[in-house]
């Protein structure tokens, strides 16, 4: 019966320690519409027990090759996205940020603007040839569209996606007001 308990005990402890996400930068940026609030959070075990490791070789960008942690580095990722607009809180989906590893950590490193389409969102994750360029764009109907750019396209923060970009993914927000 003691050694039951013991074992009851170690799987919330070894969860949360896993799991644990030290914050080591909250950035806030605004528009006159609307604000961002970005954590960037320190990488977790978990973090580097789960991420899928790929060749260095490997320079096409599939939204997994040029991300995630080998040995030590990066030392930080994007913990959470959260927008206030249009009356409502949205947080980006957590499969949407969570792999953007080696994020800046200041107001610089950031982009946020107000389009007629929406609100966009971008920076540039990683380092080296993993540098990776990625926008976010909230639209007005509720959906977040993610574009993934590798460093090769020389593409930077200054211009938004262009109309024939093909987005990685797109997803349903919620807020939560609903």
């Amino acid at each position: 019966m003691h050694f039951a308990l013991g074992g009851i005990l170690a799987i919330p402890i070894a969860t949360f320690v896993l799991k644990h996400e030290p914050v080591s930068a909250r950035l806030q940026l605004a528009t006159s519409s609307a604000s961002v609030q970005i954590s960037v959070v320190n990488v977790s075990n978990f973090d580097r027990w789960t991420t899928p490791r790929q060749s260095r070789a490997i320079t096409k960008t599939d939204n997994h090759s040029a991300f995630g942690t080998a040995g030590l580095l990066p030392a930080t990722r994007i913990g959470t996205i959260t927008v206030r607009a249009w009356d409502h809180t949205f947080t980006l989906p957590g499969d949407m940020v969570r792999d953007c590893f080696g994020p800046g950590q200041g107001a610089d490193d950031w982009k946020f603007r107000a389009s007629s389409d929406g609100l966009y969102i971008g920076t540039i994750v990683g380092e080296g040839e993993g540098r990776t360029l990625i926008w976010w764009r909230l639209g007005v109907d509720q959906h977040v569209v993610r574009w993934v750019f590798p460093m090769q396209e020389h593409r930077d923060l200054s211009s938004l996606p262009r109309p024939t970009d093909v987005p990685l993914e797109t997803k349903k927000l919620t807020t939560f007001d609903d």
